[in-house]
């Protein structure tokens, strides 16, 4: 049970970005070039992962 637990830890921290990203879009105002494709920029922030896993109840049984 205890390797089986082992071999699934992933971890740290992991970001995959760019360093520049620009958008293009109607709620842009004067930047948005209608000749261009539309284009959104999106950014999530996810807080509290850790903690909400150590929330959750351990595996018992039924390991293969």
């Amino acid at each position: 049970m205890l390797l089986m637990i082992k071999r699934g830890i992933r971890g740290g921290i992991s970001i995959i970005s760019k360093r520049y990203a620009r958008a293009n879009n109607k709620y842009m105002g004067e930047a948005y070039n209608p000749n261009q494709s539309s284009k959104f920029v999106s950014y999530t922030d996810c807080n509290n992962l850790y903690g909400y896993s150590m929330s959750k109840k351990l595996p018992t049984h039924r390991f293969k």
